[in-house]
């Protein structure tokens, strides 16, 4: 009877050391005792474990950048975007807000997490709480937690490991990217024209947007796709910064405005991908 007290006290305080080392390495307790978890079996593919960069560019690209995917805020625009996109056999890249409360909303949660699934669609972090200059003037060690707390939201919830990250604003500092790099992000999308394959990490920020900051007006299809020629021309490469508000009134699609939208995508003459597309064909 004391040898079975005595296994059963061993094996209890083996798994009470490998849940707290787990919890210190930043990895599921379950996951290094070999148990199966869903959280790893649903990730969207094994490019996540390796610091894959992008050596470079040989075709001409367009990437459709949807910005302020989140919780309880214009799902229907969400998925009209996305069905008008997959229906032309056209790829995306959502930038999700990962403080938004998914895991109350959960039309929005399931949504995402079904569509994820696709290969055109490539789940995107963007920044943590999407308030100005959420990166400005903090320390290498704030923004790296800052980031690690919206990147494990994301993993938990839409059990995706994201690669790329967009900074709110596309607003960035050193210290912002030494951190990225330290969290396995592969892709920087950020500021207007930006571009770098640096062996540390990429840097594709936008070229073209769908309306001008300071203006109520969206811009047509052939003044956005003149933006983009000019980026594809230098750089292989167009990214079409969106956002889901400029395509709603009151919070509500907008049919007007999606037409706009639809203009754009039949304007659209080259391949559409994603960055994780970019990263896993290089």
């Amino acid at each position: 009877m004391k040898i079975i007290y005595r296994l059963f006290a061993i094996i209890v305080c083996t798994i009470v050391f490998i849940v707290f080392w787990g919890s210190l390495l930043e990895h599921d307790p379950w996951y290094l005792l070999g148990i199966a978890n869903d959280k790893y079996n649903q990730l969207q593919d094994p490019i996540i474990y390796k610091k894959g960069l992008i050596e470079n560019i040989p075709e001409k690209v367009i990437i459709l950048r949807i910005d302020d995917v989140q919780a309880y805020a214009w799902t229907d625009v969400t998925k009209k975007m996305v069905d008008m996109i997959l229906k032309r056999d056209m790829s995306v890249v959502l930038a999700v807000i990962p403080s938004r409360d998914l895991s109350a909303d959960i039309e929005t949660k399931n949504y995402l997490i079904k569509i994820s699934k696709d290969k055109r669609v490539e789940i995107a972090q963007h920044g943590l709480l999407h308030t100005p200059n959420e990166f400005m003037n903090l320390s290498y060690e704030d923004n790296y937690e800052k980031i690690k707390e919206g990147k494990n939201l994301i993993i938990k919830e839409l059990k995706v490991q994201p690669i790329t990250f967009i900074p709110p604003y596309n607003v960035y500092t050193n210290e912002t990217e030494k951190a990225l790099i330290d969290l396995n992000f592969t892709i920087l999308s950020a500021g207007r024209n930006e571009f770098s394959l640096d062996k540390n990490i990429t840097k594709i920020g936008f070229n073209a947007e769908s309306k001008v900051s300071d203006s109520n007006e969206l811009l047509s299809a052939d003044e956005i796709m003149t933006k983009c020629d000019e980026s594809l021309k230098r750089d292989n490469v167009c990214v079409i910064m969106l956002h889901l508000q400029d395509y709603a009134t009151d919070g509500v699609l907008d049919k007007e405005k999606i037409k706009k939208f639809e203009d754009l995508l039949d304007r659209i003459d080259v391949n559409t991908t994603t960055f994780r597309e970019m990263v896993s064909s290089s």
